[in-house]
């Protein structure tokens, strides 16, 4: 945890000092990738403009809640039946349910799926925990986005919560989660 505060006390930004969401983006991408959480694929890009799979983000949040690959969750344990045990990210799936950040549709998880804004802002309120309040504020969509915001997860995401979510935006709310 003190490695991580001194990183995100690096690369945010002097009190009162603005920013674009590009640069946001940028200073996101950077500690993620610095930690280890964002890996891009294997010639190296990242490609923030492109949409994020509900697999690639679960992965992704995750590796920043330091669970990727828990050993104790069997790809086999996964409860959605179009996850296979030898899915890429089975293992990280099966995590993400057991801790309760994602919970799946009607026993699938459709994880090649792009996900929407307003999911990923979900799991992220789930990961730090914040899903009674957005409970009490109306539960999934609604809720959760109100909780996301107030916690500034939505910061320099501007688009609508409704619409698939790129990876660049996606990095930025986990960079406001991790703050």
């Amino acid at each position: 945890l003190l490695t991580l505060s001194l990183l995100a006390a690096a690369v945010s930004p002097a009190y009162g000092q603005e920013e674009t969401a590009v640069q946001e983006s940028t200073l996101a991408v950077q500690l993620l990738t610095a930690l280890g959480i964002a890996k891009g694929y294997e010639d190296g890009s990242l490609r923030l403009d492109q949409e994020i799979t509900r697999a690639e983000c679960s992965v992704l949040l995750l590796r920043a809640m330091g669970l990727s690959g828990m050993e104790n969750s069997a790809p086999a344990d996964t409860p959605f039946w179009d996850v296979t045990a030898d899915h890429w990210a089975a293992a990280d799936i099966a995590a993400a349910t057991a801790v309760g950040i994602v919970n799946g549709d009607g026993g699938q998880f459709r994880p090649e799926d792009p996900v929407l804004y307003e999911e990923a802002a979900k799991m992220l309120v789930c990961a730090l925990g914040y899903d009674v309040y957005a409970e009490n504020e109306g539960g999934y969509p609604l809720g959760y986005w109100k909780v996301a915001a107030r916690y500034d997860l939505l910061a320099g995401v501007t688009a609508e919560r409704t619409a698939q979510a790129v990876r660049g935006d996606v990095a930025a709310m986990v960079y406001q989660t991790l703050r």
